[in-house]
């Protein structure tokens, strides 16, 4: 082999020698700064972490994070903003799940807390916390059972459509006054709804209706309903819908109040008519059932009936 051949394989050796070791260098630069933005990251969220609830932990043992920072307002940006403060500036960050205290009763978080307790604390302290959430969750679903006993809220109403009659005219209307009223309301308090339906229906004809109201009025009639609730046991409060007959109730609705034991319970009466307002109607049922609380009644105008929301709003968070 010839001098300028052994000087030029001695050449090419040596360039691809340090490529290979420039590789291995640059290989190694970026898995250190690869190192170094997880230690980054991890410092940054090690910190934020560290920025605990002190009070939930002293006297509850509950580790949480008051990721709203004062603001009252939780937000995404928020927590990653403090994290760029403690040195993951720079670094793309993705939040890939948030879980708050009270999602799923808490259940799943206290998991997560009593994980975090095991190791830092050890399973001695775990056991007796576990046997305390134990009691907080039975104490909570109690309470929450209790809460919904005691807002148990029903809307019974009597409505009629056909033939209506409208700030001086006569209207035909497939839905009445008072059901609009009703369905409104359930809107605004979730409250189960019944209605109060005549086994014998008033005319769709105004004129004969209100001939065949006026006469069961005179007689003091009971008119038979289709159906009742099987209860009234779970409800507080009783929302009663109807609209002014003859100065009062529709005689199906006086059916209604015979039926059931209203003592110990809110009456809150809305009345949809034309002119004549609730008429002697709170007074009636208060005579009707002596032992409920009868409060002050709502009075819609029924040509209205439709931008009657903010008032029934109003009125039902008396």
């Amino acid at each position: 082999m010839k001098k300028a051949e052994i000087t030029a394989f001695l050449s090419l050796t040596f360039v691809l020698l340090v490529s290979f070791v420039l590789g291995i260098l640059e290989i190694s630069i970026i898995h250190t700064s690869g190192n170094l933005s997880r230690l980054t990251v991890d410092r940054a969220v090690f910190s934020v972490f560290g920025e605990y609830h002190v009070k939930l932990f002293s006297d509850y043992q509950v580790f949480a994070i008051e990721g709203s920072y004062g603001t009252g307002e939780f937000s995404e940006e928020k927590l990653t903003g403090r994290m760029k403060y403690y040195g993951a500036a720079g670094i793309e960050q993705d939040i890939t799940g948030i879980q708050y205290l009270t999602d799923q009763n808490g259940q799943a978080f206290r998991e997560q807390v009593l994980q975090y307790m095991e190791d830092k604390y050890g399973l001695s302290v775990i056991r007796g916390f576990t046997g305390l959430t134990s009691k907080w969750e039975e104490q909570a679903l109690q309470g929450e059972e209790m809460a919904v006993m005691q807002m148990a809220q029903l809307i019974a109403y009597f409505s009629r459509a056909g033939e209506n009659y409208f700030s001086g005219a006569l209207r035909v209307v497939p839905v009445g006054n008072t059901e609009i009223a009703a369905g409104m309301l359930q809107q605004i308090t979730g409250a189960d709804l019944f209605k109060i339906d005549p086994l014998l229906p008033y005319a769709k004809d105004y004129n004969e209706c209100i001939a065949q109201a006026q006469e069961d009025q005179r007689r003091g009639a009971r008119p038979e309903l289709r159906s009742y609730p099987d209860s009234l046991e779970p409800y507080d409060t009783i929302y009663l819908g109807y609209p002014n007959y003859w100065g009062t109730m529709p005689m199906p609705v006086f059916t209604f109040l015979e039926r059931f034991d209203f003592t110990g319970k809110t009456i809150k009466p809305f009345c949809t008519h034309e002119g004549s307002g609730l008429g002697r109607s709170e007074s009636d049922i208060r005579r009707l059932c002596p032992g409920a609380k009868v409060e002050k009644g709502l009075a819609i105008q029924g040509s209205s009936v439709k931008s009657a929301e903010d008032a029934l709003r109003k009125w039902s968070q008396k």
